[in-house]
């Protein structure tokens, strides 16, 4: 009887430290940002000419509706000189979640539905993921890795994309293939973790409007830089022991990858990253971490983060 009663006591205990430590996540709730938060490769912010005129969040909202199983992202972009063809509607949806694009004459906007973790269109699908095409579809490839640090897991989502088949792509049908990105690589990462599904949409609510920040450029940055491939990762660990279980976080990176999409033999260059360890500017961690790295996992941004 005493063993059971420490027993309890300790689980009490650990739920307490728990809850200390979760986001709390609020029914219904909003958040509005801008592109200040955004943590851009200090190389491309040196050099602000290049491709900086052609698209700018300017705003964000989110919603996170619990009750609703789902969260939605609306972010707006800038685009100058009429880039964007008005009234062009790009709607995409797959069992993770839906994709709204709409673009105007000054402005591109960007909608996110992701179903989280009780959603049923989650749950009750396995299997390989398809993708569903934008306009006569992308050469892409999509993987998921896995590291396995001292009492945790950590899965990193990696989608390469090939620049050339983008090269007819009008700006908002660029767009759209992030948000398409983006609802797998999170639903699949809340799936990974169902147990704490609300835990990490909340950490996603900062990731995605971030990248979404720079991602729009990515195109651009890889076509003047020759070359032929960008990528999107998105990751999260969790503790896996009784007492750790509750520590989640995650991680988002974006950029350029030297090599071809369907391979691994190149170089990734980071453009931005959200999330993570979140060095200081004033760090040399925070230069050192837009350094080339060959292997999918950021060396300065291991797990668990």
């Amino acid at each position: 009887m005493k063993r059971k009663k420490v027993i309890i006591g300790v689980l009490m205990a650990a739920i307490f430290v728990m809850m200390a430590f979760v986001p709390v996540v609020h029914s219904n709730s909003s958040l509005k940002s801008n592109s200040d938060v955004v943590h851009s490769s200090p190389y491309i912010k040196d050099n602000g000419n290049r491709s900086r005129n052609i698209l700018k969040l300017k705003s964000y909202k989110i919603t996170n509706n619990v009750p609703g199983n789902y969260m939605k992202y609306n972010l707006t972009f800038m685009a100058p000189n009429n880039i964007a063809k008005s009234g062009n509607i790009i709607t995409i949806e797959n069992k993770y979640g839906k994709v709204n694009v709409y673009s105007n004459l000054n402005y591109v906007n960007l909608s996110i539905i992701l179903y989280t973790g009780h959603n049923d269109k989650i749950s009750k699908v396995n299997g390989v993921t398809n993708v569903p095409d934008v306009n006569n579809g992308y050469d892409y490839c999509s993987n998921a890795y896995y590291k396995y640090p001292n009492g945790h897991t950590a899965r990193l989502e990696v989608t390469k994309i090939e620049v050339s088949s983008l090269s007819l792509y009008t700006v908002p049908e660029i767009i759209a293939v992030f948000g398409e990105v983006v609802v797998t690589e999170s639903g699949m990462l809340i799936r990974s973790v169902s147990s704490l599904g609300d835990v990490l949409s909340s950490l996603l609510e900062v990731l995605i409007p971030t990248l979404a920040a720079d991602y729009a450029l990515l195109y651009a940055d890889a076509e003047a830089q020759h070359e032929p491939t960008i990528y999107l990762d998105l990751g999260a660990s969790w503790g896996t022991k009784w007492y750790n279980f509750y520590q989640i976080g995650a991680y988002g990176e974006e950029g350029l990858f030297t090599g071809q999409f369907n391979s691994n033999n190149g170089y990734y260059m980071p453009v931005s990253i959200a999330g993570g360890h979140c060095y200081s500017p004033t760090s040399a961690k925070f230069y050192e971490e837009y350094g080339s790295h060959e292997s999918v996992w950021n060396p300065y941004q291991e797990p668990p983060w």
